[in-house]
């Protein structure tokens, strides 16, 4: 259910897409989530409940999703030169941004501006 704030285009793109990601916030009984719409200015905060979510997606388990046939952006190369430098590392990473969402969901985000944003744990100690 959509918070009576959500602007409109907000159901149009959970339609398309069923997908949020998640946002950095403080930890509560819900978790906070983001919406993304068909451009930059179309992101929508809102919270979900755990029990609510079907299926969770983390960085990592996109490291080696090969993106879709014909997706020849220059990000999609810098992640495929990247990759064998980070698995070499031992340290476990994965793309997140608009690399991760589009590896994640199958739609196209990406775009020839897009940046390669990634996520790397290290140990702490």
């Amino acid at each position: 259910m959509l918070a009576f704030d959500a602007p409109p285009w907000v159901g149009n793109a959970l339609n398309v897409t069923p997908w949020v990601v998640v946002r950095r916030a403080a930890a509560t009984a819900r978790i906070a989530v983001g919406v993304r719409g068909a451009g930059r200015s179309e992101r929508y905060a809102t919270e979900v409940n755990a029990v609510d979510i079907r299926e969770a997606v983390a960085p990592e388990d996109l490291a080696h999703v090969v993106p879709m046939p014909g997706r020849v952006l220059s990000v999609m190369r810098a992640l495929h030169t990247v990759r064998p430098l980070l698995d070499a590392t031992g340290l476990p990473w994965g793309p997140t941004g608009s690399v991760g969402f589009e590896l994640a969901t199958g739609v196209p985000t990406a775009t020839p501006e897009s940046d390669l944003d990634l996520l790397i744990r290290v140990p702490r100690g």
